[in-house]
């Protein structure tokens, strides 16, 4: 009984601290994912694949948005966090246009049509751009 209890308070407190990690947007992260501001270049450089279920973070609105990214998805990378901790993508249905393939001038957050967020760098490993 004792390491019943033992355990379950061991995982109890992992959840815990998984929980707290995602209760306010990490310092690195100053706003949305941004698209553009190279000239001639692809909005967003990049294309890469999730490599485990891991946490969205994204801004609505102001407020701060948690969703679930699945392992494989196929992703376009648009912007790194300032401490390099965390991606910004931009990923869609399978053969969605997300608009980030072709040059947008100026520096802009990303509107859609697609879903975007943020991820551990841990977590995604690119594999183009």
């Amino acid at each position: 009984m004792v390491k019943y209890l033992v355990a379950t308070s061991l995982i109890l407190g992992f959840c815990v601290a998984q929980a707290k990690e995602f209760t306010r947007k990490p310092a690195s992260i100053e706003s949305n994912v941004t698209i553009g501001g190279e000239e001639g270049e692809d909005a967003c450089g990049g294309q890469g694949i999730v490599l485990a279920t891991t946490t969205l973070i994204s801004l609505k609105a102001g407020q701060l948005s948690f969703g679930k990214v699945d392992i494989n998805t196929t992703a376009h990378a648009c912007s790194v966090s300032r401490d390099g901790e965390y991606v910004g993508i931009v990923f869609g249905k399978k053969g969605q246009d997300c608009g980030v393939s072709s040059s947008v001038s100026k520096k802009q957050e990303y509107q859609g049509p697609c879903k975007s967020g943020w991820v551990k760098k841990e977590f995604f490993a690119g594999f183009a751009g």
